[in-house]
C-alpha cells in the first residue's frame, strides 16, 4: 500500500466519520439553552448503563472476526454468520436486562415515559451487531466507503433527530434518547443489504454446544478488556458525581476530555488503515516490518498531538463560544497526551488477538482502567476534578510499563520491538513533549505559525524518507 493510499484511507476511516462529531460541537451553543441539569443527569444515567452493556453485549466474540478472515479465506463468511447469530442473540438478552435496570433506575419519571425511555435506550445495544461486523469487515477489505458513508448517514440522522427534539420541540433529554435510538436503528438497517446480501454474511443458526463453548472460552477474556476502556474514559466522571464534585467542574473536565479525545482521530485513522499490513507482518513473522509500522504510526501520532496541542487555544476560540468552557483548554491539552500511547497498545493487543491469548488483554486495558478507578477514589476527594486528569494520564501511560512486569508481553515485545528500554524512551518523550507543547501553546500567533511550518517540514521529510519504507 502506497503512502498516498494509506493517507487517503486514514482520512476515510478516521476523519470523515468525525464529521458528525463536528456537527455535534457546532450545535452545542444552539441546543444547550434548552437543556437543564436534570436533563443531563438523566442522560448521564442512561449512557452510563448503556456503555456497560454495550461493552459486554457481544460477549467478546469480535475477537474471532479478524482471525477467521485470514484463517478461512473465501469461506470466512460462514464463520462470520455464526458469530453474527450469537452476537444478535447476546445483544437481545443484554437489551432485556438493560431495559429492566433502566425501568427501575429512572423512577423519578412517570411510568409511561420511563418505559418508553428504557425501551429506546436499549437500541444501541440491541442493534449493534451489523455495525460491529462492518467495523471489522471493511478495513480488512480495504474498502472504507461502504462503512464510512453508512455510519455517517446514520449518525447525521440521529443528530438531526436530537436537534429537532431539543431545539424545536423543547423535549430536553428525550432528544438524546430518540437521537441515539434512530442512529442505532438506521445503522443496523443500512448494513443489511451490504453485509447480509452482498457479502453473504447472514445470521446462521447453530446449536453445537461444544462449538459455542469453544468460541466463548477465547472471547470471554475480551469482556474485561472492553470494560477497561470504560474504566479509563468514564469512571472518573462517575466517581466525581458520587463524591458530589460541583457539576460545573465535572462539565469542564468532560468538555476538555472530549475535545482532547477528538485528536485520537489521527491515531485511530492511521492504525485502522494499517490493520491489514499489521496483521500480515506479524502473521508472516516479519518483525522488522512490524516494528517499522509501529514507528511510523507512533511518530505520526506524536506529530499530530504536538500540532493540535500547540493550537488548542485557537481551536477553542473557533469551536467553543462559551467563555466558561474555555477554562478547560489545559484539560484538553493533557488528555491529548493521555491518548498518545494508543499505537503502542494496538501493536501489543494485536499479538493477543492473533495468538488467541485474549486473557493477556486484561493487562493492557482492564488493569490500567482499574488503576484509574482506584486513583480517582483516593485523590478526587482531596484535589477535585483536576486529580482525575492526572490519574487518567498515569493510567493510560502505565500501558508502556506492562512489558516490564508481565511475562507474556515482555517476551513478545522483545521480539518485535527489541530492547524494552525503547518503551521507557517513549515515556520520557511523552513527558518532555507534553511540557514543551503546553508552553508553545502560549506563544504569540506569528511564532506558532513559524513553529508549525517547521513541524510540517519535519513531518513531510519523515513521510518521504521513513514513511515509505515502513508501509510500502
Amino acid at each position: 500500500m502506497s503512502v498516498k493510499k494509506t493517507l487517503i484511507n486514514s482520512i476515510w476511516f478516521g476523519v470523515i466519520p468525525k464529521i458528525s462529531t463536528l456537527v455535534n460541537v457546532i450545535l452545542l451553543p444552539i441546543i444547550t439553552p434548552y437543556l437543564t441539569s436534570e436533563d443531563m443527569g438523566i442522560w448521564g444515567v442512561i449512557t452510563g448503563y448503556v456503555g456497560i452493556f454495550a461493552s459486554i453485549s457481544s460477549l467478546g466474540l469480535y475477537v474471532h472476526l479478524t482471525n477467521s478472515y485470514y484463517e478461512y479465506g473465501k469461506r470466512f463468511h460462514y464463520v462470520w454468520g455464526r458469530l453474527l447469530f450469537l452476537i444478535l442473540l447476546a445483544s437481545s438478552f443484554c437489551s432485556l436486562v438493560l431495559f429492566a435496570i433502566l425501568a427501575v433506575s429512572l423512577d423519578d419519571l412517570p411510568l409511561g415515559i420511563r418505559l418508553l425511555v428504557s425501551g429506546l435506550a436499549t437500541f444501541p445495544v440491541l442493534f449493534s451487531g451489523n455495525t460491529l461486523l462492518a467495523q471489522h469487515l471493511y478495513p480488512l477489505l480495504g474498502e472504507p466507503k461502504p462503512l464510512v458513508l453508512r455510519n455517517l448517514f446514520a449518525s447525521l440522522s440521529g443528530i438531526t433527530t436530537t436537534f429537532v427534539f431539543i431545539y424545536v420541540l423543547k423535549l430536553g433529554y428525550l432528544g438524546y434518547v430518540f437521537g441515539a435510538a434512530v442512529n442505532a436503528l438506521v445503522g443496523f438497517l443500512l448494513f443489511i443489504p451490504s453485509i447480509w446480501i452482498q457479502n453473504k454474511i447472514r445470521p446462521v443458526f447453530f446449536k453445537s454446544k461444544q462449538r459455542i463453548v469453544s468460541l466463548l472460552r477465547i472471547s470471554f477474556p475480551a469482556i474485561p478488556h472492553a470494560l477497561g476502556f470504560i474504566f479509563l474514559s468514564s469512571s472518573s466522571r462517575i466517581i466525581m458525581n458520587l463524591y458530589e464534585v460541583p457539576i460545573g467542574d465535572i462539565g469542564l473536565y468532560t468538555n476538555g476530555y472530549i475535545i482532547g479525545d477528538y485528536i485520537s482521530i489521527i491515531t485511530t485513522a492511521i492504525i485502522t488503515s494499517l490493520v491489514p499490513q499489521i496483521q500480515v507482518a506479524y502473521r508472516s513473522r516479519n518483525f522488522d516490518k512490524y516494528r517499522s509500522l509501529y514507528y511510523f504510526s507512533q511518530s505520526v501520532c506524536l506529530f499530530a498531538i504536538l500540532f493540535f496541542v500547540i493550537w488548542m487555544p485557537q481551536l477553542y476560540d473557533l469551536l467553543i463560544k462559551n467563555e466558561e468552557l474555555k477554562q478547560s483548554i489545559v484539560i484538553s491539552q493533557y488528555s491529548c497526551f493521555a491518548n498518545a500511547v494508543f499505537p503502542f497498545y494496538t501493536f501489543m493487543s494485536t499479538i493477543c488477538f492473533i495468538e488467541k491469548r485474549t486473557d493477556q488483554l486484561l493487562w493492557l486495558v482492564f488493569f490500567p482502567g482499574a488503576l484509574n478507578v482506584i486513583l480517582c477514589i483516593i485523590f478526587i476527594p482531596i484535589f477535585g476534578y483536576k486529580a482525575a486528569l492526572v490519574t487518567t494520564i498515569v493510567s493510560y501511560w502505565s500501558q508502556i510499563l506492562i512489558p516490564f512486569f508481565v511475562k507474556f508481553h515482555k517476551k513478545k515485545t522483545r521480539i518485535w520491538l527489541g530492547d524494552l528500554r525503547k518503551s521507557l524512551l517513549l515515556l520520557s518523550l511523552l513527558i518532555v513533549m507534553m511540557c514543551i507543547a503546553t508552553c508553545l501553546s502560549e506563544m504569540c500567533l506569528i511564532n506558532k505559525i513559524l513553529v508549525s511550518l517547521l513541524l510540517c517540514v519535519v513531518v513531510c521529510g519523515y513521510l518521504k524518507y521513513c514513511g515509505t519504507k515502513a508501509i510500502v
